[in-house]
């Protein structure tokens, strides 16, 4: 008579928690996006977990980019490669350094254009509001200014490809100008099927002005007398205002406007700064939905970062990371070598007690050349440390958009409070 082997009950598990991968560790999932907040598909991809070697990471059979953090360790990396741009030798991309408990969902940005876009002309028409001499049309990061009349055609306006398009026009009382201090009217287009090359014609009504609101009084460092505020807007459906079209003045404080036709998921952004000797400046960085904005009173709580912050000059340079801050959420790194930029996000839990942080080498890693600078060239870099009201789980989860001409940053409503400086090394 034959008997039959019958393992244990727990080594029967064991067997079977490998077998389906059970014993793998914590999930992560990556995505990407483009300077539009649209999926972007990366050149390459690399992972990290803890302190251990950056390797390629490649797509599972889903198309999914995956990896698992080990049972027991906490920390680990992402990084994407975008892409050599005009001939540069310099490549683009950015790199998250976070842990599991920041997110295991993390939403990469690509500084690139891979959304498609499209190109509306048609008829720009301000004449049923009292008062209107000139208007401008924004689509996806551009603009159509010259116009010096209450009514006449535009063409060639950039904006996203699909059936919810949004764009923005804007009145002003007197020609040749764009200061939000002669704008009267503006309103927010949605639901524009944008499609190639198509004709769509913008026109306000006689009741389409603008509602005024107040940036209050901030503070600013003692000693500091540079400040500013800026007030634009990033409409849901890929329509951008230019920063400080809706807005601008310093820290006494002034007006900004408000658009008919915004509504929830439009975000009105109140950039509000205090700059200082050795390129030093604290900030305050707000996204406001539409259906909740209001007067505004910026807060710059940060202590700056001192005088003799350095960077070290290096192919991977190492930045001290702020030491004069509190209850910190994040660090934003930023290397410009034009036109290539790369972007570096630490989040605090990262951090740890770490003094410094030391750029990681890709470059060896395929789809990662170009990631090194090469001896002799200029390296334009910014540095910011930042808290939030929100917590800092959305910003390595949310969709970006461009901030200014090169910072990509993640669209979370709340507020974002910064210490930062900028600077430049050349590669020895």
């Amino acid at each position: 008579m034959k008997h039959k082997l019958i393992l244990p009950t727990a080594f029967g598990l064991f067997f079977l928690l490998a077998a389906c991968g059970g014993n793998q560790g914590t999930r992560v999932t990556l995505a990407f996006d483009d300077v539009f907040g649209e999926p972007a598909y990366p050149v390459a991809v690399a992972y990290q977990t803890g302190d251990g070697k950056w390797a390629n990471l490649w797509p599972n059979d889903q198309g999914e980019y995956v990896f698992y953090v080990p049972p027991g360790e906490e920390r680990y990396g992402v990084a994407v490669a975008c892409g050599v741009f005009f001939g540069s030798s310099f490549n683009s991309g950015s790199v998250y350094q976070l842990t599991i408990s920041d997110t295991t969902e993390p939403l990469l940005p690509c500084p690139r254009f891979s959304a498609p876009i499209a190109s509306m002309s048609g008829r720009g028409d301000v004449s049923a509001l009292a008062g209107s001499a000139s208007f401008i049309i924004y689509g996806a990061y551009d603009d159509d200014d010259d116009h010096n009349s209450s009514h006449e055609d535009f063409g060639g306006l950039t904006v996203l490809e699909g059936e919810a398009v949004s764009a923005i026009l804007l009145a002003y009382d007197a020609v040749h100008t764009n200061d939000p201090g002669h704008l009267i009217g503006g309103r927010v287009f949605h639901d524009i099927n944008a499609s190639g090359v198509f004709n769509h014609d913008l026109a306000l009504s006689a009741t389409d002005t603008v509602s005024v609101h107040q940036v209050n009084h901030f503070s600013v460092p003692a000693g500091w007398t540079n400040s500013s505020y800026k007030v634009g807007l990033y409409a849901a459906g890929g329509a951008t205002t230019n920063e400080g079209s809706l807005g601008q003045g310093n820290a006494t404080g002034g007006s900004f406007y408000s658009l008919p036709g915004s509504g929830n998921g439009d975000l009105y952004v109140i950039n509000a700064d205090a700059s200082g000797a050795s390129d030093r400046s604290v900030g305050y960085l707000a996204f406001i939905d539409a259906s909740e904005i209001s007067d505004v009173s910026p807060t710059l709580n940060m202590t700056p970062l001192p005088a003799t912050y350095a960077v070290t000059a290096a192919a991977r340079p190492s930045f001290p990371l702020d030491s004069v801050n509190s209850n910190l959420d994040l660090h934003y790194i930023m290397i410009f070598n034009p036109p290539g930029v790369w972007y570096y996000i630490v989040s605090e839990s990262w951090r740890g007690e770490r003094a410094s942080y030391r750029l990681p080498d890709l470059d060896k890693l395929a789809g990662f050349a170009g990631t090194t600078p090469r001896k002799g060239e200029k390296l334009l870099w910014f540095y910011a440390s930042a808290r939030t009201n929100v917590g800092s789980k959305p910003y390595f989860e949310s969709k970006h958009v461009l901030f200014g001409n090169e910072v990509m940053m993640p669209l979370v409503p709340g507020s974002l409070e910064t210490a930062s400086i900028k600077g430049q090394i050349t590669i020895p």
